[in-house]
């Protein structure tokens, strides 16, 4: 016999076991509604981990800055762009003099505003080849002196001076 229960209502309420089928079926509907647990994930045949050997996977987040499109977003954000730009430009007693350090300078915006902020040098680390492009742009305003584009991995790259004053990145 089910159990009973009554509610504060008044009203009785059957407990009632569900069998396999509608259990199974109740499972699928939780799945697709809220996704599986992460037991359910685990369990899915899904790999453990990505084949970290592929070039695919090495240097894809890399080589999506290559590409034009996304440096032209940034720099049209004007809001962000130009925070970078006021922060840098109004802090000039800082760079004055400094070697600064862009970490994934893409096309070099902030070495360019470090430059014209006082610093007497300027390394851009960019792991993509837009890094090319970012040495004319220097060049093409003047700075081409004092800023210098190496390419590669942060924790990889031998940089061309023993130690750097100040270190920059555009993260957001």
């Amino acid at each position: 016999m089910p159990k009973q229960k009554k509610h504060k209502s008044g009203e009785t309420y059957r407990w009632v076991a569900k069998d396999a089928a509608e259990e199974e079926k109740q499972q699928r509907k939780r799945v697709k509604e809220e996704g599986p647990s992460l037991e359910e994930f685990q369990s899915s045949g899904w790999p453990p981990t990505l084949d970290e050997s592929s070039t695919s996977n090495k240097d894809y987040y890399f080589n999506s800055y290559a590409h034009f499109g996304i440096h032209e977003d940034m720099l049209k954000d004007q809001v962000r762009t130009g925070s970078y730009m006021k922060a840098i430009l109004g802090s000039r007693h800082l760079f004055e003099g400094k070697t600064v350090l862009d970490v994934g300078s893409g096309t070099g915006i902030l070495c360019l505003f470090a430059a014209k902020a006082g610093a007497k040098r300027c390394i851009g680390i960019e792991c993509s080849d837009i890094k090319e492009h970012a040495a004319v742009i220097a060049e093409r305003n003047g700075y081409g002196e004092v800023i210098t584009f190496v390419k590669g991995k942060v924790e990889e790259v031998e940089l061309p001076v023993d130690q750097v004053d100040i270190i920059i990145s555009e993260w957001m």
